[in-house]
């Protein structure tokens, strides 16, 4: 049994347990209006925070209200809602993201109590990754904060956010002590809630040592004191520990019970995920018990929904074995099938995980090593001033312009980082107010005028292109924009183009239907310079009407965007063109912005760029391959 199945219940409980006290000290704020709807929505969220669908919609709500509050507060406790939701769908990219964003508000008004959510959030996504020295270190982040300070309830929580991560690395003993302190400061409190997340870790602690009957007294006793302030959730998560351990004791009859009242519990509040668990004990329960029958339509009902892939393969092992003890080879056969598929998939997922996990252990190891070189070179120092008193002083002057040194080599980095960003940005803008566009643009308004055109279609060609360019500088000052946002503003880029052309390219655009284009977050006109290429090298030396599709479609958490175009190709766009200088800096820098965007979110970025052949070898056009993080708003 993993930690993980109740990391989520510990950290929702602090989110909610800190935005409730600081409702009681709120800033004066423009509109009291906002501020209602604001706390409104809080206390729906903190009633369906253990449904996921309504964890992300309540999270979106309160990020809304909370930018038209415009307040650094609010803001970092509708950022923390939402990096909670987004790791209840264990999508740690998204959720890394708006923590960190939380982290950057929430210093600028000192706000400790919910700063130490973000810290604790972090650590929670880090510890699940494998990532145990950052995991940890982000708690100990959450400890130094609140030390001395009157948030006991938080200061509890972190001690048994700590006792976590040791549990995740067997180290047991270790763990206890902590859930110990963070029960202990519980219940100097009072605080009968804030016992139950270090009870249900402690009794989980001994489950997973196999020591059934000290893991049996801890969860009933959390049962108890779940039922004393009717906190159904925490009954139901301790039935889950009980139904184990009784059914690892022989005692089929007591698991089977405790299964049964859990499933009755998580049915009632929706938790799909926990419901998921007790469903999987009782149908082990009913299987030993020889009620096969029972068990394979509890797993049936399981499999006919979406759960947790983990959890899939050992019911699909389950499932094996229960047809194999019937008897019936035909069934078992494909059941087994079945589960071998599904464990080569987990496999395979379980292995790209090791290797970022790998590379995080290595990169804190490489730090450590760092810090080991420099108390060894200070033990050096120490030793040599101790016996040559004389060069006291050169040696302390030493130090001296060393820590200088040092300081100046990371003042200088930090500022080569950020003038690199701000360089790739200014690029961007330039590249993007190409001066053959403009040029082509006004041109274009000029023949209008003295063609006698249609003055309003004079002016609505004007109203696109100033909307265009106010498009292209507001964006341009952006980290991110939505899809949607950017889909409108290639729609009047491409509409400016093509009335350029005396038979105009044609633009197909095709969007998977479950992308949500409102949601989506995306770098703001990546996809503008390659279109811009296949209009201005591939169509104006083809006679016959050109034609540009754009594909968006989501693939393995990550959002592929394909721009194909039916030109001339590179090669023989570049031997005639003067120029394509334009062309090959659009591309570098938008190679620099994949790899600013893979470098912040540690998930691989790649651009691919090829010309597309028919059977004879010739050249019928040009193919991008966009591939970057699906981040969702």
């Amino acid at each position: 049994m993993s930690a993980k199945l109740f990391g989520s219940f510990f950290l929702l409980l602090l989110l909610f347990s800190c935005g409730q006290e600081q409702d009681q000290a709120e800033p004066e704020l423009a509109s009291d209006e906002l501020i209602r709807q604001f706390q409104l929505n809080q206390e729906r969220l903190s009633t369906h925070f253990r449904n996921t669908d309504s964890a992300v919609h309540y999270g979106n709500k309160l990020l809304g209200l909370a930018r038209e509050i415009n307040e650094s507060q609010y803001l970092g406790l509708a950022f923390n809602a939402k990096a909670s939701a987004f790791d209840q769908l264990e999508q740690y990219d998204s959720a890394i993201y708006y923590f960190e964003q939380a982290e950057a508000v929430l210093i600028e008004v000192a706000d400790t109590t919910n700063l130490a959510i973000s810290y604790s959030g972090l650590g929670h996504i880090y510890m699940f990754e494998g990532s145990y020295e950052l995991s940890l270190s982000q708690y100990q982040k959450t400890i130094d904060l609140l030390d001395g300070s009157s948030d006991i309830n938080s200061l509890s929580k972190a001690y048994s956010n700590i006792g976590m991560v040791l549990m995740e690395r067997e180290m047991h003993d270790q763990a206890r002590t902590y859930y110990q302190q963070a029960i202990d400061i519980a219940r100097a409190e009072k605080v009968v809630s804030l016992e139950l997340p270090p009870l249900l870790n402690l009794s989980l602690s001994y489950l997973k040592q196999q020591v059934y009957d000290s893991a049996i007294v801890h969860a009933e006793n959390m049962k108890s004191k779940s039922e004393q302030i009717g906190m159904d959730f925490g009954i139901g998560k301790a039935t889950y520990i009980l139904a184990e351990a009784y059914a690892a004791r022989g005692d089929l009859n007591r698991a089977d019970k405790e299964a049964r009242l859990g499933e009755q519990i998580f049915t009632a509040l929706k938790a799909e995920r926990d419901l998921s668990g007790l469903k999987y004990q009782r149908a082990i329960v009913s299987h030993r018990l020889g009620k096969h029958k029972e068990a394979l339509k509890i797993i049936d009902t399981m499999l006919s929904k979406a759960i947790n892939e983990d959890l899939k393969v050992d019911v699909l092992k389950l499932k094996a074995d229960i047809f194999e003890s019937l008897g019936n080879t035909q069934e078992s056969l494909v059941a087994y099938k079945a589960y071998v598929e599904a464990a080569d998939v987990q496999d395979k997922k379980t292995n790209e995980r090791l290797i970022i996990q790998q590379q995080f252990r290595f990169d804190t190891e490489q730090k450590n090593r760092q810090i080991e070189n420099l108390q060894t070179q200070a033990t050096i120092t120490s030793l040599l001033l101790e016996q040559e008193r004389t060069r006291l002083y050169i040696a302390i002057a030493s130090i001296a312009i060393l820590a200088i040194g040092a300081y100046l080599v990371f003042s200088r980095h930090k500022a080569k980082a950020q003038s690199q960003l701000t360089e790739v940005q200014n690029r961007l803008l330039r590249t993007q107010l190409n001066p053959h566009f403009l040029f082509n643009a006004m041109g274009a308004i000029q023949q209008y005028i003295y063609s006698n055109e249609d003055p309003q279609l004079i002016s609505d060609y004007l109203g696109k292109f100033s909307r265009l360019t106010r498009m292209i500088l507001n964006y341009s000052r952006q980290d991110l924009i939505s899809l949607e946002e950017e889909l409108e503003f290639l729609k009047n880029y491409i509409e400016l183009q093509q009335i350029r052309f005396e038979v105009p390219f044609e633009f197909r655009l095709e969007l998977s239907e479950d992308l949500a284009t409102d949601e989506l977050l995306v770098p703001p006109m990546l996809t503008q310079p390659f279109i811009e290429n296949a209009i201005e090298h591939g169509f104006l030396h083809k006679e016959e009407q050109g034609h540009i599709d754009l594909i968006i479609k989501e693939t393995d958490r990550q959002l592929l965007i394909t721009v194909k175009d039916d030109g001339i190709g590179r090669v023989q766009a570049s031997t005639l063109a003067k120029k394509t200088k334009h062309e090959s800096m659009a591309t570098q820098i938008t190679i620099e912005r994949l790899k600013l965007i893979q470098k912040k979110l540690r998930q691989k970025s790649e651009l691919l760029i090829k010309d597309l052949m028919d059977q004879h070898n010739q050249v019928t056009g040009t193919q991008v391959q966009l591939n970057i993080p699906l981040i969702k708003e």
